[in-house]
């Protein structure tokens, strides 16, 4: 029975106090579980804590209205000693409507933002599917696109070269210089194909860089020995502020770093005024990083296009002048440095120069680094004076680039040049004449170079001859793809004559 309630407690159940003393609180106002489900009077929580003498807290219950409504409550009845006897029960409830409606809207709010999770999901699911599919078919159209530019060229680009270069049957000077200008028409289109790509792989992500320890000093060396006949050529002292430094080492990928420091100081070059200067610098920054300074002595930069330098296709006027380029260069070496953890920028000022500058950050050597040993690199033709020591079988199916290389390979009387335009024929004459070398077109009718390595690798007459790749298909991916399969070598159609030399 009911021997005291307060205020509260009647308003929240809708009584009065003379209605609910001496009323037993079980039948009255709690006889329900939460689902609404009624339990015995004996089960009751409240009737409970009299019985065992325990406290019971409960964390969610129902009450009853006078008006027949119920609302949830937390309930605590704990029980009441009087001389160590149990007397009766407090029961101390709170109404947790305000919080179950709260509850439920934020399961409500939960579970919609769950479908529009799932369904945003979904779409970029579909959009990146979409996207994938779009760059695989981009990738496919460039490389197919390359290929069938560089075949043309590379018969455009390599009788040019033969013409340019022979002594046995040289050129007028009048045709001499129309050879001249072949050439370099042809190599500015290279180019482009070239940097085109490279900056589609690169925004495609497909343009990975192996970060090791280089040193600055050894690479700057390297890289003046390539760049001292363009100076020389346009008349422009380099000055070389590094190499004599003390040997830093910086965590980069060689190549890629040579090509961006190739790409800075040729356009300083061929962008200075004449009888100019290209100063190569560097300095430490807070000791974690070295800054690589290219600084000439041009015509500057307005300030207000800085910020066009690293757009593709934007020469920033220079197209109306005699320096040939593409544009896209300055936006391939921003990319590049920034995916080797690196910074670039450039500071001008109108009439006085430019300085371009990229920031790397600085390593130490790997443990037992030293100079490569170029000793095999060296090594000469161990037959060289025998007349056909060797043989050089060539699988092609271009008539024209046979052609090519048969013209070139006539520098070298002491290869015998064999040739067949299909992989079948190729294999059968491998076996039967076992070459010395095998230069293989990737891209032949019916079977590809690349299954006919495979084949020539599985008999034990061939399996040892080494085969160079010969392919219009300049794109990374084909080339490490190509190399992977066991290709000792790639060479790149257009021809570049030395280089093919020096493969062979």
């Amino acid at each position: 029975m009911t021997t005291f309630v307060n205020p509260a407690a009647c308003k929240m159940l809708g009584y009065s106090k003379d209605e609910l003393l001496g009323k037993g609180q079980h039948a009255l106002t709690h006889h329900s579980y939460p689902d609404g489900n009624f339990y015995p009077k004996n089960e009751c929580p409240i009737y409970a804590a009299i019985k065992d003498g325990k406290v019971h807290k409960e964390s969610e219950e129902v009450f009853w209205r006078k008006d027949g409504s119920s609302f949830p409550v937390e309930y605590t009845s704990q029980p009441i000693y009087d001389s160590g006897e149990i007397k009766g029960a407090v029961v101390t409830f709170t109404d947790i409507s305000e919080r179950k409606v709260a509850e439920k809207e934020l399961k409500n709010a939960y579970s919609e933002l769950e479908n529009r999770i799932k369904e945003r999901t979904l779409e970029l699911n579909l959009a990146k599917e979409e996207a994938e599919l779009h760059n695989r078919a981009k990738s496919e159209f460039l490389s197919r696109m390359s290929h069938e530019l560089r075949t043309p060229m590379n018969a455009i680009l390599g009788f040019a070269q033969l013409m340019d270069d022979s002594t046995k049957d040289p050129l007028p000077a009048s045709h001499k210089k129309r050879t001249k200008q072949i050439l370099k028409a042809g190599s500015h289109l290279l180019e482009l194909i070239n940097e085109v790509l490279d900056l589609s792989s690169i925004e495609a992500g497909k343009i990975t860089v192996s970060l090791e320890p280089i040193c600055i000093n050894d690479l700057i060396e390297e890289i003046l020995s390539v760049i001292q006949p363009l100076s020389q050529g346009f008349h422009i002292k380099l000055f070389d502020q590094i190499t004599s430094k003390r040997r830093t080492y910086i965590l980069a990928d060689k190549t890629r770093l040579k090509q961006v420091l190739l790409n800075l100081i040729s356009n300083s070059i061929k962008y200075n005024r004449q009888g100019g200067s290209v100063t190569l610098s560097s300095q430490n920054e807070q000791s974690s990083r070295l800054r690589i300074n290219v600084i000439d002595t041009g015509m500057g930069i307005p300030e207000d296009k800085f910020n066009q330098l690293f757009e593709p296709f934007n020469r920033l006027g220079a197209e109306n002048g005699e320096v040939e380029g593409t544009g896209i260069g300055m936006t391939i070496s921003k990319k590049l440095v920034e995916s080797m953890d690196g910074s670039i920028g450039v500071e001008s000022t109108l009439g006085k120069g430019s300085t371009f500058h990229i920031s790397l950050p600085i390593c130490q050597p790997e443990p037992g680094t030293s100079d490569p040993d170029n000793s095999s690199s060296k090594r000469g033709l161990k037959k060289e004076n025998d007349p056909h020591a060797f043989t050089l079988l060539y699988i092609e199916d271009n008539p024209a680039n046979l052609r090519l290389v048969e013209d070139i390979l006539t520098e070298f009387s002491n290869i015998k040049l064999l040739s067949a335009p299909h992989a079948e024929m190729g294999i059968d004459i491998a076996l039967y004449q076992k070459p010395d070398l095998i230069l293989m077109d990737i891209n032949l009718p019916g079977m590809d170079g690349i299954e006919a390595l495979k084949r020539l690798k599985n008999f034990e007459e061939t399996h040892e001859i080494p085969v160079i790749a010969m392919s219009a298909n300049a794109m990374k991916k084909d080339i490490d793809r190509t190399l992977a399969e066991g290709f000792k070598a790639y060479i790149t159609k257009p021809v570049n004559i030395k280089r093919f030399k020096d493969v062979i």
